[in-house]
Protein backbone atom coordinates (compact mmCIF):
# COMPACT_ATOMS: atom_id res chain seq x y z
CA UNK A 1 0.00 0.00 0.00
CA UNK A 2 1.03 3.76 -0.46
CA UNK A 3 2.27 6.27 1.57
CA UNK A 4 -0.95 8.13 2.12
CA UNK A 5 0.52 11.84 3.48
CA UNK A 6 3.49 11.54 0.39
CA UNK A 7 0.71 10.56 -2.14
CA UNK A 8 -1.83 13.23 -1.42
CA UNK A 9 1.59 15.37 -1.22
CA UNK A 10 2.61 14.87 -4.64
CA UNK A 11 -0.69 15.35 -5.82
CA UNK A 12 -1.52 18.57 -4.52
CA UNK A 13 2.25 19.71 -5.67
CA UNK A 14 1.56 18.31 -9.19
CA UNK A 15 -1.44 20.07 -9.35
CA UNK A 16 -0.37 23.63 -8.00
CA UNK A 17 2.89 23.58 -10.44
CA UNK A 18 0.22 22.70 -13.20
CA UNK A 19 -1.46 25.49 -12.23
CA UNK A 20 0.87 27.73 -12.39
CA UNK A 21 2.86 26.74 -15.44
CA UNK A 22 -0.41 26.90 -17.98
CA UNK A 23 -0.21 30.58 -17.16
CA UNK A 24 2.02 32.51 -20.32
CA UNK A 25 5.17 33.28 -18.30
CA UNK A 26 5.38 30.54 -15.02
CA UNK A 27 5.73 32.44 -12.17
CA UNK A 28 9.13 29.97 -10.58
CA UNK A 29 9.23 31.44 -7.45
CA UNK A 30 5.73 30.90 -6.64
CA UNK A 31 5.60 28.00 -7.80
CA UNK A 32 8.33 26.75 -5.47
CA UNK A 33 6.62 28.65 -2.18
CA UNK A 34 3.52 27.29 -2.70
CA UNK A 35 4.98 23.51 -3.25
CA UNK A 36 6.77 23.97 0.14
CA UNK A 37 4.49 25.68 2.16
CA UNK A 38 2.15 22.90 1.10
CA UNK A 39 4.99 19.68 1.71
CA UNK A 40 5.69 21.74 5.15
CA UNK A 41 1.70 21.81 5.88
CA UNK A 42 1.26 17.81 4.93
CA UNK A 43 4.43 16.67 6.73
CA UNK A 44 3.36 18.89 9.78
CA UNK A 45 -0.07 17.02 9.60
CA UNK A 46 1.08 13.32 9.21
CA UNK A 47 4.09 14.22 11.72
CA UNK A 48 1.15 15.06 14.42
CA UNK A 49 -0.94 12.72 13.42
CA UNK A 50 1.29 9.49 13.44
CA UNK A 51 4.31 10.48 15.69
CA UNK A 52 3.49 13.51 18.34
CA UNK A 53 -0.44 12.51 19.20
CA UNK A 54 -0.08 8.95 19.59
CA UNK A 55 3.05 9.89 21.89
CA UNK A 56 1.52 11.86 23.67
CA UNK A 57 -1.31 9.88 24.10
CA UNK A 58 0.40 6.79 25.51
CA UNK A 59 2.66 9.12 27.90
CA UNK A 60 -0.46 10.60 29.61
CA UNK A 61 -1.75 7.09 29.80
CA UNK A 62 1.12 5.62 31.80
CA UNK A 63 0.67 8.86 34.28
CA UNK A 64 -2.46 8.25 35.27
CA UNK A 65 -1.80 4.65 35.24
CA UNK A 66 0.63 6.08 38.18
CA UNK A 67 -1.13 8.54 39.71
CA UNK A 68 -4.02 6.07 39.91
CA UNK A 69 -1.86 3.15 41.38
CA UNK A 70 -0.51 5.51 44.09
CA UNK A 71 -3.98 6.74 44.92
CA UNK A 72 -5.37 3.27 45.35
CA UNK A 73 -2.57 2.58 47.54
CA UNK A 74 -2.58 5.34 49.96
CA UNK A 75 -6.43 4.49 49.94
CA UNK A 76 -6.01 1.02 50.91
CA UNK A 77 -3.59 2.27 53.34
CA UNK A 78 -5.96 4.98 54.80
CA UNK A 79 -9.10 2.03 55.53
CA UNK A 80 -6.57 -0.03 57.07
CA UNK A 81 -5.65 2.36 59.88
CA UNK A 82 -9.03 4.27 59.91
CA UNK A 83 -9.99 0.30 60.55
CA UNK A 84 -7.29 0.02 63.55
CA UNK A 85 -8.35 3.14 65.04
CA UNK A 86 -11.75 2.46 65.09
CA UNK A 87 -11.33 -0.93 66.97
CA UNK A 88 -8.98 0.99 69.66
CA UNK A 89 -11.89 2.84 69.80
CA UNK A 90 -14.33 0.10 70.36
CA UNK A 91 -11.94 -1.49 72.82
CA UNK A 92 -11.76 1.80 74.80
CA UNK A 93 -15.47 2.08 74.86
CA UNK A 94 -15.95 -1.40 75.91
CA UNK A 95 -13.08 -0.81 78.38
CA UNK A 96 -14.46 2.55 80.11
CA UNK A 97 -17.88 0.78 80.13
CA UNK A 98 -16.67 -2.10 82.12
CA UNK A 99 -15.06 0.31 84.48
CA UNK A 100 -17.90 2.60 85.26
CA UNK A 101 -20.16 -0.93 85.55
CA UNK A 102 -17.57 -2.04 88.79
CA UNK A 103 -17.91 1.60 90.13
CA UNK A 104 -21.52 1.69 90.17
CA UNK A 105 -21.68 -2.29 91.31
CA UNK A 106 -19.18 -0.62 94.24
CA UNK A 107 -21.57 1.96 94.98
CA UNK A 108 -24.46 -0.15 95.03
CA UNK A 109 -22.64 -2.93 97.66
CA UNK A 110 -21.73 0.65 99.93
CA UNK A 111 -25.08 1.79 99.60
CA UNK A 112 -27.74 -0.70 99.73
CA UNK A 113 -31.26 0.68 98.68
CA UNK A 114 -33.44 2.08 101.75
CA UNK A 115 -36.48 -0.54 102.80
CA UNK A 116 -39.70 0.63 102.57
CA UNK A 117 -41.20 1.37 106.30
Amino acid sequence: MMNSPGVLAVTVSVANLLAQVTEPLPNIPGVVSSMTSTGVLIWYLWYSTTRVIPGLTEKFNAELKEMRDAFNELHDKYITELGKMRDAFVMDQRATREHYEKQLQAMRELCPKPKDG
